[in-house]
């Protein structure tokens, strides 16, 4: 997740509950200091913690995860590019530990 946009998101629903952020964090059961760090994008809560905020929020997870979504989609899928050309030296001299003798 990509914790800028996470900050705001977190921000966005914090205001929109009208809560000031010693509210959350009491009401998260979570210190001050990591909502000031959530919201500033310097980390990211755990799966407890996000379970938490949601439930202060009164705010479904499932609607946060596609907040999170809208804004930052998950990357496509990558493969790894299949090396082309010549072996590497010690395989084209036979070197290295050769078991088929």
């Amino acid at each position: 997740m990509g914790i800028r946009l996470f900050s705001s998101i977190l921000r966005e629903f914090r205001e929109s509950a009208e809560l000031s952020r010693h509210e959350l964090a009491e009401m998260a059961e979570v210190s001050f200091k990591s909502i000031i760090a959530w919201e500033q994008g310097i980390r990211s809560p755990g799966a407890l913690e996000l379970a938490k905020l949601c439930r202060a929020l009164a705010v479904p997870c499932a609607t946060f995860n596609e907040a999170l979504l809208a804004v930052d989609p998950p990357p496509p899928a990558t493969l790894k590019k299949k090396r082309r050309g010549r072996p590497p030296k010690s395989v084209r001299e036979g070197g290295g530990d050769d078991v088929s003798e």
